[in-house]
């Protein structure tokens, strides 16, 4: 009971005074509703819910979702009709929230497009941000549940929620999800990862602040003062660099990464880039194959920035990272086509400068807008309009499928399967019979119906058929269905 006032107490301090005589007739409906539910992880409701609506609180986007978070899970149909707590803005967004993760809860073969749907679902991110707070607090519960549901649960924190919560510049939750999804879904490589990093670096942590202010007198002793933060690499960062350089035939040992510890330096001009990259050659150990000058010589995708690899031996005894960059190159390396996300989500090590992924900055810029806030507005829409071409419809089963707009069931159908889309006769579309050239909406839940005795496309399908995909398919079905002839008439 006393955590539970606690945790009421935090809530409610989370927010400014004038929204807590409302928030506090949420919390009992809570109360009324959530305190005897007992979850997998043994807790109650009550106590679960209290903590994700602190967090989106601290968030500071605003309060509707806050009550929201609060009450997201089901209620008696007469709670509902309490219009001093649920306005059309919270009604709309629970609506929302139950419906786009009834169809995310199905993991789809491309966890790309689960992204892109649940960003772009009805232009209000505060959708994701509502369910991340909700997913930020379970990964901290995960050791609660049952063995059967835990390692579930811990591949969707880190292949699902840990890349969008990247997105959505909520490095807190990001850590916590691959934290906690590595330890529970890989736990002899986060075993071995975690008594490496405690065995020979016990003390990285302690350095950072250290490393910090040494990193900024040196940048004083050239007139530069610098923004300058550094981190630790996770465990699940360190494992899954060791991973990529076993598959590339690189070193795969701990020993052999430079970048354990890794420090940004934010100046304010290109000279100034240099006068630090000069003063830390002066002050630190630097080897001269270590040093890359990304500002003469940028990557393909624009990436510009000095690397290099210092050594502190009077400090600590392992190398260190170090980026001098201008705040212009940060954003344009950080959200623009030469970011981490933009190469990882594109499939390729350098992002083309006209990539799609461009709304990765708009998406960081809105919310980082939104929490520096002074106030917390009623309601406020985070409308960023994302994937304004695209359109994602659902098999039965769930499973996302993205297409463009004006894509119709036969794109969907070869976009499902080439088997599927070669046997396809008609199909099921919210529960209405159509043709295989009707054009398909957002949201769309379509049922292809196919004939096995069926083997081959028609040439008509291929003036029905708007995607690349589709097409290329068809044309090889009837390719196939050609030569079968040919066979057939020789014999």
């Amino acid at each position: 009971m006393v955590r539970r006032e606690d945790n009421k107490a935090l809530l409610l301090a989370a927010v400014p005074k004038k929204h807590r005589d409302s928030l506090q007739k949420a919390i009992e409906i809570a109360e009324r509703n959530y305190g005897s539910v007992i979850r997998l992880s043994g807790e109650s409701l009550l106590e679960h819910v209290l903590r994700s609506a602190r967090y989106y609180a601290e968030l500071r986007i605003d309060f509707n979702g806050v009550i929201a978070t609060l009450l997201h899970h089901t209620l008696p149909k007469q709670e509902y009709e309490n219009k001093e707590i649920f306005n059309d803005d919270i009604l709309q967004l629970l609506h929302n929230v139950e419906l786009v993760f009834s169809h995310a809860k199905k993991e789809s073969v491309d966890t790309q497009v689960i992204y892109k749907y649940i960003l772009s679902f009805r232009d209000d991110i505060r959708i994701a941000l509502i369910k991340l707070s909700e997913k930020f607090d379970n990964a901290k519960t995960i050791d609660l549940l049952p063995e059967e549901k835990r390692k579930d649960v811990a591949r969707r924190l880190l292949h699902i929620y840990a890349p969008l919560a990247e997105y959505m510049n909520l490095s807190d939750a990001r850590r916590e999800f691959e934290l906690n999804g590595f330890r529970v879904y890989y736990p002899k490589e986060y075993e071995q990862t975690a008594l490496y990093v405690h065995k020979r670096q016990a003390d990285i942590f302690e350095k950072i602040e250290k490393v910090k202010l040494l990193l900024g007198e040196i940048g004083a002793l050239v007139n530069v003062d610098a923004q300058i933060w550094g981190r630790a690499k996770s465990y699940y960062s360190i494992w899954r660099k060791l991973y990529k350089h076993d598959k590339e035939g690189k070193p795969a040992t701990i020993d052999a990464l430079n970048d354990l510890l890794a420090f940004t330096i934010l100046v304010d001009s290109v000279d100034q880039c240099y006068a630090v990259a000069y003063a830390l050659k002066d002050y630190a150990e630097v080897s001269d194959d270590s040093f890359e000058d990304y500002i003469q010589n940028p990557k393909p995708n624009g990436f510009s920035e000095i690397q290099m690899i210092c050594e502190f031996p009077e400090l600590l005894a392992i190398n260190i990272e170090v980026q001098i960059l201008t705040n212009e190159m940060y954003w344009h390396n950080t959200y623009g086509p030469a970011a981490h996300l933009a190469y990882k989500l594109e499939g390729k090590r350098f992002a083309k400068q006209n990539s799609e992924f461009q709304w990765v900055e708009t998406v960081h810029k809105a919310i980082e807008k939104s929490r520096q806030s002074l106030s917390l507005p009623i309601s406020k829409p985070l409308q960023l309009h994302l994937f304004q071409d695209r359109i994602f419809a659902f098999t039965p089963k769930h499973r996302i499928v993205e297409l463009p707009v004006g894509a119709t069931v036969i794109d969907f159908a070869y976009q499902v399967h080439t088997s599927i889309g070669d046997r396809a006769v008609f199909a099921d579309v919210n529960g209405k019979k159509v043709q295989l050239d009707e054009v398909l909406k957002n949201g769309d839940i379509v049922e292809i119906i196919t004939d096995n005795k069926k083997l081959y496309p028609t040439e008509e399908w291929l003036e029905s058929a708007k995607t690349k995909n589709a097409q290329a398919r068809i044309k090889l079905g009837l390719r196939k269905k050609k030569f079968q002839l040919i066979v057939k008439e020789k014999n």
